[in-house]
């Protein structure tokens, strides 16, 4: 387990994890929820400490940058590529995928929805606990569109994360829960948030099956930071205090 542990540290992060045994495949995702807190609690140690010297509008923008950078930019890249690719009037959307240059309209989206998280961050009731459980939010939406997705042929490494183990979205839901009790304790929201993000990442599965015959890295991405957004408005929505 420890080598699947490492795996999902490394394959998330920019961390220099040397882990040569274990290969990259769907069962890290059991550990995304865990590596998720990992990544969301370093940001929130960052955020406590450039809160204290600057102006949380500032603070909030260094911590997103801190974010994109600790996840090597990573989802980011999928979700241009996938806006390019549903926005293009090509048939060959499969092209565009491939295509690593970044067009007009995704870096439009790209600008707009960084922009929406940073709003949304700012003006958030508890942002320490918005800081802590983004990523979390986020990874277990890629466990659950990876267990209901369909592969795209031989589309890249994203298709070694779709898989039918109902062990591993369990294994991986529980742990995700089991964070979000601890860290937040209201159990009405949380059930809220799940249904939510379960009911999101349930939907775009079929539709990207659909409109571009599979699931591949860029749509797991793309999903990453769509739910990104939904929680953090869910999350403005509530009353916490």
């Amino acid at each position: 387990m420890i080598n699947l542990f490492l795996a999902s540290l490394k394959f998330l992060t920019i961390l220099p994890i040397s882990n040569k045994k274990q290969e990259v495949d769907y069962k890290i995702m059991i550990f995304f929820p865990t590596v998720a807190f990992i990544i969301g609690s370093l940001c929130y140690f960052v955020f406590v400490m450039l809160n204290k010297i600057l102006d949380l509008k500032v603070s909030v923008f260094f911590i997103l940058s801190f974010y994109i950078i600790i996840s090597d930019f990573f989802h980011l890249d999928g979700f241009v590529d996938t806006i390019d690719a549903l926005f293009s009037f090509k048939k060959d959307k499969l092209q565009i995928l491939k295509d690593p240059h970044i067009g007009a309209v995704g870096a439009i989206y790209l600008v707009l929805i960084i922009f929406a998280k940073y709003v949304l961050l700012v003006n958030a009731k508890n942002i320490g606990i918005c800081i802590l459980l983004l990523p979390v939010y986020s990874k277990t939406a890629l466990c659950i569109i990876g267990f209901f997705g369909k592969k795209m042929h031989n589309e890249g490494i994203g298709k070694n994360f779709l898989y039918s183990d109902f062990k591993v979205l369990i294994l991986s839901l529980v742990s995700s829960v089991a964070i979000c009790l601890l860290v937040l304790k209201k159990v009405y929201l949380i059930f809220g948030l799940f249904l939510i993000n379960f009911f999101v990442s349930f939907l775009l599965s079929k539709y990207f099956s659909y409109k571009l015959k599979g699931i591949n890295g860029d749509v797991f991405g793309f999903v990453n930071e769509i739910l990104e957004v939904v929680f953090l408005f869910i999350f403005n929505l509530s009353f916490m205090e």
